[in-house]
């Protein structure tokens, strides 16, 4: 099991869900972003990440340096991903015995936020390391555990531009569903704050 806060393999990072404390409070007014397109994701932050913790809608977790400063965050929730069942040889949509088109669908967690704060100055190369830590020592670490005792089979990002996209593909392999999944599940159950972003997955390994 999984105890907080999680420490990085290399020691340099901390990782601790959020807390409606003084601390967290003020560490989070210290988050900035490089891009003005990142604003949504400091807005989150300051506004709605401690309460919607709080709620149980999401989880996020910061990310400290050993000097306690404020380095990035994620945010993590449970979604579904919905499609229609197609017949393998026809590749028509299955209907039951009513005529009613059938659905289905697959477990996943929607990495709701992935963010590094651009006003830490203290590291030359912090751009390039912090994302890679958070991904492979916190947020695999944390949904490898959510999945022995629930079932996930994917992972979920919104990528909000073509950089994200080329990031996320080739660093760690996200994909594409086909147009008509996308199209299905961004109509259906797409959150409003993401709704300037391609839809990613990542199918996980079975176990």
């Amino acid at each position: 099991m999984i105890a907080f806060p999680l420490q990085s393999s290399d020691g340099a990072f901390f990782c601790e869900k959020v807390r409606n404390c003084d601390e967290h409070r003020r560490v989070i007014n210290t988050f900035e972003v490089a891009h003005k397109d990142g604003d949504g994701v400091v807005d989150y932050l300051k506004k709605r990440a401690i309460e919607d913790t709080i709620r149980g809608e999401s989880t996020t977790y910061l990310v400290f340096d050993k000097y306690r400063q404020l380095c990035g965050f994620f945010t993590l929730k449970t979604c579904l991903l919905v499609f229609y069942n197609r017949d393998e040889q026809s590749h028509e949509i299955s209907k039951d015995s009513d005529g009613i088109e059938i659905k289905i669908s697959e477990s996943a967690i929607e990495l709701v936020n992935f963010a590094r704060n651009a006003g830490i100055t203290d590291y030359d190369d912090i751009a390039q390391y912090i994302a890679p830590t958070m991904m492979a020592d916190f947020i695999v670490p944390i949904i490898e555990e959510i999945r022995k005792y629930v079932g996930v089979q994917n992972i979920v990002i919104y990528a909000i531009d073509e950089k994200l996209v080329n990031y996320y593909q080739n660093t760690y392999g996200f994909g594409f569903l086909d147009k008509e999944a996308t199209d299905y599940v961004c109509e259906n159950i797409k959150p409003y704050y993401d709704h300037g972003g391609q839809l990613m997955i990542l199918r996980l390994p079975n176990e």
